[in-house]
């Protein structure tokens, strides 16, 4: 299981390979504290839950991205989640 330095680094490193600086710094502005949430999926088994990082938040449309090694998918774990409140 992944812990919040995991997170951090992981993070990290994704922002490092971003090339558009514009990019990089509206991203960097929208960082949060890595913070754990489980979340249902619409596959799997029922009350089935993943924990989910979410990495970033963008309040004016409650909307955030997060990062999700079974629920996103394990080709595509960083997702988009809507209504973090």
């Amino acid at each position: 299981m992944l812990e919040k330095s995991d997170i951090v680094v992981l993070v990290a490193n994704q922002l490092s390979q971003i090339k558009d600086m514009k990019l990089a710094a509206r991203i960097r502005e929208l960082l949060v504290e890595p913070k754990p949430v489980l979340r249902s999926w619409d596959y799997g088994l029922p009350e089935e839950k993943f924990i989910c990082w979410t990495v970033i938040e963008h309040p004016a449309s409650n909307t955030g991205i997060a990062y999700c090694e079974q629920g996103f998918g394990p080709i595509y774990p960083w997702g988009t989640r809507f209504s973090f409140r």
